[in-house]
């Protein structure tokens, strides 16, 4: 399952992306941004495996969104970037983005984008306990160790 955080400051754009999502199985939405602070604050607080950003939000653009939580990881989320304009489709793939969805976007196209990022996007494994085996995390690598007994 795919975790996901819509980053979306128009208030019916918003509803209507997280009303898409919700019909898709393999996608949890775990929060919701309306502006690019609100949505670097989610990110590290969520660690989401994709972002849906809309590019022209207050405070911080959702393509600077992308950028800084590039510099802070090696193991960013997928980007979808959402927009009324076609301005920014470069930057967004410099970005590697999933995706570009210029508004307004019909099912069609959304279904489109959805089995882009079900191709390029595996969720992150949750490491699995093993019996009698003690896991520690020590910098994002998990260990098993045997206890002594």
């Amino acid at each position: 399952m795919s975790r996901v955080i819509i980053a979306e400051d128009e208030p019916l754009a918003q509803q209507e992306l997280q009303f898409m999502l919700e019909r898709e199985q393999d996608i949890e939405i775990v929060a919701i941004a309306s502006n690019g602070q609100e949505a670097l604050d989610l990110y590290a607080k969520h660690r989401p495996d994709v972002m849906f950003l809309d590019i022209e939000m207050p405070k911080i653009k959702g393509i600077d969104v992308a950028r800084r939580i590039r510099e802070m990881t090696n193991e960013a989320p997928q980007f979808v970037f959402i927009t009324a304009y076609d301005d920014y489709a470069l930057d967004a793939f410099e970005m590697e983005a999933v995706d570009y969805l210029q508004k307004p976007y019909d099912d069609f196209r959304f279904m489109a984008m959805i089995e882009r990022l079900k191709k390029r996007h595996t969720p992150k494994k949750r490491p699995v306990a093993q019996k009698g085996k003690l896991l520690i995390e020590h910098d994002e690598k998990m260990s098993a160790l045997t206890p002594d007994a």
